[in-house]
């Protein structure tokens, strides 16, 4: 939540702004969950999820998905520069350090995009391994949930719900933070890795 001192006469939170353009950030963002959830790839273990997750230079992007990459980069930087406008010396410092190159935002969401495509990959292997018959819904509600809200109980908050809006929400504020990603990347492998993804699925059809 960004805090405003609103001068007289000033409109203090810009909601329809702000509204509108994480609405079509969201849509961005949904077409590269598109993507990610369409074409899983075998990750057989939680070791392998680690090793992809940290690896800088895995899994590059192709053409198709670099360009709905960089339509995210642009509306994630539209939204960072706005907000700064209202939040004080320490954001509009930080955005402009953050804008001058414009690599820390397309890292963040080209790493995010690759975090779930491992973490859904996961889900999916061990489905595989279990018996179970793999449903592209059921990968993704469980991914979203675990990206989301790791140290949470799975209970499908995304079930048939549109979940842009608020990856986009996360990577933003992943873009302003300086913390070592690698004990979020635990606490999301471990989380799936400590799945009963029968229970799961029986829940799944029987909610």
């Amino acid at each position: 939540m960004v805090v405003v001192n609103a001068a007289d006469g000033e409109d203090p939170e810009p909601r329809g702004v702000m509204a509108d353009v994480f609405e079509r950030l969201g849509e961005s963002v949904e077409r590269i969950l598109d993507k990610v959830f369409d074409k899983p790839y075998v990750v057989p273990d939680a070791d392998a999820a680690r090793r992809l997750m940290l690896d800088q230079d895995a899994r590059r992007p192709s053409a198709i998905s670099q360009f709905v990459q960089n339509q995210a980069v642009v509306r994630l930087t539209s939204w960072i520069a706005k907000s700064s406008r209202f939040g004080g010396t320490g954001a509009t410092t930080a955005v402009t350090a953050l804008l001058g190159s414009g690599q820390r935002v397309r890292r963040v969401i080209r790493r995010g995009a690759l975090q779930l495509q491992v973490l859904a990959s996961f889900v999916a292997s061990r489905a595989h391994r279990a018996g179970i018959t793999l449903e592209r819904d059921f990968v993704r509600a469980v991914t979203l949930d675990v990206y989301l809200e790791p140290h949470r109980v799975v209970e499908f908050r995304y079930r048939g719900r549109r979940a842009g809006g608020t990856i986009a929400r996360r990577w933003a504020k992943d873009a302003l933070s300086s913390s070592d990603e690698r004990p979020l990347i635990e606490s999301r492998v471990s989380a799936i890795e400590r799945l009963d993804l029968d229970d799961l699925h029986r829940r799944w059809h029987n909610p």
